[in-house]
């Protein structure tokens, strides 16, 4: 018997992408590409809260999701900047403007939508939030999540290196 580990924050050590990740990554970005669509025809700025934050690091997240800001919780963030950098989204010409927040940020998108709100004068511009939450986790696997634990395990430990977890077999 075989266990198959799987979870959308792609965490486990050892692992280079688990079973949930493509769907729950293909999940936002379908969601923040639909959100792109209604902030550019309405000209608004939007705030979208994804589940696991791994797919958001780095500049992946920046060209996937063609987010104006990332905020994770391992960088500390200020709302201020976050606006600032909205704001400069709509001086480059920008229709829209949308900043992507992974859960567990301190800053989520509740609490930006509301400080943009409450500074509306100053800022200049409001904020809608759009929670994806567990949309990310339900519903059928995309076809790479479904072809991933498809592939034979012994294919898997011939390729892992003596000595790791995978390439223990017991017959």
């Amino acid at each position: 018997m075989v266990g198959v580990a799987s979870t959308i924050d792609n965490d486990l050590n050892g692992a280079d992408i688990t079973i949930g990740v493509d769907t729950a990554l293909n999940t936002a970005l379908e969601a923040i590409d639909r959100l792109k669509t209604t902030a550019t025809s309405h000209q608004r700025a939007f705030v979208v809260e994804v589940m696991g934050r791994p797919m958001l690091s780095g500049a992946d997240g920046r060209h996937c999701g063609r987010a104006d800001v990332i905020v994770i919780p391992e960088f500390e963030s200020d709302p201020d900047a976050v606006a600032a950098a909205l704001r400069d989204a709509y001086t480059r010409g920008k229709r829209h403007a949308m900043v992507v927040v992974a859960e567990g940020a301190k800053w989520n998108a509740n609490a930006l939508a509301s400080y943009v709100t409450n500074h509306r004068d100053r800022i200049g511009f409001e904020l809608r939030a759009t929670i994806l939450g567990h949309v990310q986790r339900g519903g059928g696997p995309g076809a790479f999540d479904r072809l991933l634990p498809a592939v034979p395990p012994r294919r898997r430990w011939t390729s892992s290196p003596p000595g790791s977890p995978a390439s223990t077999r017991r017959w």
